[in-house]
């Protein structure tokens, strides 16, 4: 991905500074290295690819933390922001995001999207943001926020 584009969707996304950032499936690392250059602090990539995950490391050195194995047995309590840029589909995909909307993760960023995660994601995100690249049918941007529930008003004096 052109990193004019993750530094677009980044923006996009109102992140912090300091938010908790995880890139699943991070391969060669295009997406960490732009937002430490950008000069987000808190980076985590996780890869199952040897190769790529060599690459990254390489790429990356110390700006971000790097994880060699698969995000489907990841703990993603320290994250609030993922980075997900399609590294599975279908069936995985729905048990990683499944997992995803039982954890405190605050937004999403899905790129090359699966349809599929949609109802996962639905009664716990809003959709914020779409990008539809104009060249590539199926190249897209989404940004999911977690909603805010609300209980009932509190009448306390």
């Amino acid at each position: 991905m052109h990193p004019l584009l993750v530094r677009k969707y980044l923006r996009a996304a109102s992140l912090n500074w300091d938010d908790k950032i995880l890139d699943v499936g991070h391969g060669s690392g295009i997406v960490l290295d732009v937002a430490s250059r950008m000069g987000f602090i808190d980076l985590t990539g996780i890869e199952y690819s040897d190769m790529a995950y060599k690459l990254s490391q390489q790429n990356i050195g110390k700006r971000a933390n790097l994880i060699h194995g698969s995000a489907m047995d990841l703990d993603l309590s320290p994250y609030n922001v993922i980075f997900f840029f399609n590294p599975f589909r279908g069936k995985l995909a729905k048990q990683f995001f499944e997992k995803v909307a039982a954890s405190s993760v605050r937004v999403i960023l899905t790129v090359n999207h699966d349809p599929e995660i949609e109802p996962i994601l639905l009664p716990h995100y809003k959709l914020v943001y779409t990008y539809q690249y104009f060249l590539y049918r199926n190249f897209n941007c989404k940004i999911w926020v977690r909603e805010l529930i609300q209980g009932p008003p509190s009448f306390e004096k």
